[in-house]
């Protein structure tokens, strides 16, 4: 994603526009609508040579929210079993942290965006969070950027094995981009 891509998204409400490219082994195809403001998206990533299985994440920029409280989110990370731990996730988490830094860069965002995920607790009864919370901790460390998680109705940071470890609630994965 560039400027370019960013100011045709920007012309062109309600068009869906998407771009492809590929990253290394993988293909990935980011979807994007301006709905009054509102940037909603999705990443679709597979392995190259392989159209059929993808994984995808969600991404939503209110604009207003972006540029002046520094606010974005994620959201829905799905990697099908059969091609999970191929670094899909990884590929598509790294994705959503560049999308965000495209935007700070084409307005012009010197301060530091908050994006966040949501962590359901569904998602830790059937196991999930044992291999997302590492996930979205090593995703802060392979894209420089700090991270932290939070739990619902609670205002201190964790990690990814105290997060683990304490909470019995929904949270989020915080990286300050």
């Amino acid at each position: 994603m560039d400027n370019n891509f960013i100011e045709e998204l920007l012309n062109h409400p309600y068009e869906e526009k998407s771009i492809k490219s590929l990253r290394g082994e993988f293909w990935i195809e980011e979807v994007f609508t301006n709905k009054d403001n509102h940037i909603d998206g999705e990443i679709r990533c597979g392995i190259h040579g392989d159209d059929l299985l993808n994984g995808s994440v969600e991404i939503h920029i209110d604009i207003e929210k972006f540029k002046n409280e520094h606010h974005a989110r994620f959201g829905y990370l799905e990697v099908p079993s059969r091609i999970s731990n191929h670094g899909i996730g990884t590929t598509l988490m790294l994705s959503v942290i560049d999308i965000i830094k495209a935007f700070k860069e084409f307005y012009s965002v010197g301060e530091t965006v908050s994006v966040s995920g949501w962590l359901s607790t569904s998602d830790k009864q059937n196991g999930n969070w044992n291999k997302s919370v590492p996930l979205y901790e090593k995703i802060g460390y392979l894209a420089n950027v700090e991270s932290y998680f939070t739990i619902k109705n609670d205002e201190n940071h964790y990690t990814a094995e105290d997060f683990l470890r304490i909470s019995n609630d929904d949270g989020s994965i915080i990286y300050l981009i």
